[in-house]
């Protein structure tokens, strides 16, 4: 992280400063920060990507999520909701959050973000045998951004 501060451009930061609601000592307060700046500087990275959980295995998941269904996430962190269903579980964003942040990392880092390794997670419902009604396991990966 000891690139030079020439990424973004200023007037990148002032529209980022905008679009966060920060003032312009705020703004120097984040820009300060070594690991801040750095992620400002390789965001660009993030749009080569999309994130996919996709269902693997589903029993009485009362959303009705089935096996096949994509869920499709911006390494930025956002659900894309133009892509996936329009009524998502809320368990699935919330399962897929810890992945989707190993694979932002390894982006703005200058990595592919494959190989992850540990590329299954599963909603929070422990299923109806443990207590809860269902379960939905996903498998999470990148594809190149349109």
């Amino acid at each position: 992280m000891t690139e030079s501060d020439d990424r973004p451009s200023p007037e990148a930061w002032q529209a980022f400063r905008e679009a966060m609601g920060y003032s312009e000592q705020e703004l120097a307060q984040f820009r300060a920060d070594p690991r801040r700046a750095y992620v400002m500087q390789h965001a660009d990275r993030l749009n080569a990507w999309v994130i996919v959980a996709e269902v693997v295995a589903s029993h009485g998941c009362a959303a009705g999520h089935q096996v096949g269904q994509r869920f499709y996430f911006s390494p930025h962190g956002l659900y894309l909701s133009t892509k996936g269903p329009d009524s998502p579980c809320l368990q699935i964003p919330v399962a897929a959050a810890p992945a989707v942040a190993v694979m932002q990392e390894r982006i703005i880092s200058g990595l592919t973000p494959e190989p992850y390794l540990f590329n299954h997670v599963g909603c929070v419902d422990v299923g109806l045998a443990c207590g809860g009604w269902g379960h939905v396991a996903l498998r999470l990966y990148a594809e190149p951004a349109p």
